[in-house]
């Protein structure tokens, strides 16, 4: 799944090359060959692939919370954001039960 608005392109710029996204400057960063500055385009557009399907997932998660227990979407995204920032440390199965609602019940 590709996202349009986030690839990334390159451009001659004031004594180099730059990547772009949406047409605006992803850095100040001028790169001295067009081949550096398409290889970083290439591996911020291979990183967007892979964090579109996610994000999208993530937004799917809130919205199914939101209507499955009628709670507003901003607290719906407040337990998806608490248990994103615990990946590190927790466990699968926590994100388990907060997509299915089970994790609610702690919150409420």
């Amino acid at each position: 799944m590709i996202n349009p608005d986030m690839i990334h392109s390159v451009r001659e710029a004031a004594g180099g090359w730059q990547v772009f996204q949406c047409g605006l400057p992803v850095a100040d960063t001028v790169y001295a060959s067009r081949e550096e500055a398409c290889d970083r385009a290439r591996y911020l557009n291979g990183v967007e692939e892979q964090y579109l399907p996610v994000l999208t997932r993530v937004a799917q998660i809130v919205a199914d919370l939101q209507r499955a227990h009628g709670i507003r979407r901003f607290d719906a995204q407040n337990l998806v954001g608490r248990a994103l920032s615990d990946v590190r440390e927790g466990d699968d199965r926590d994100l388990i039960a907060l997509s299915s609602g089970r994790g609610l019940l702690e919150v409420r």
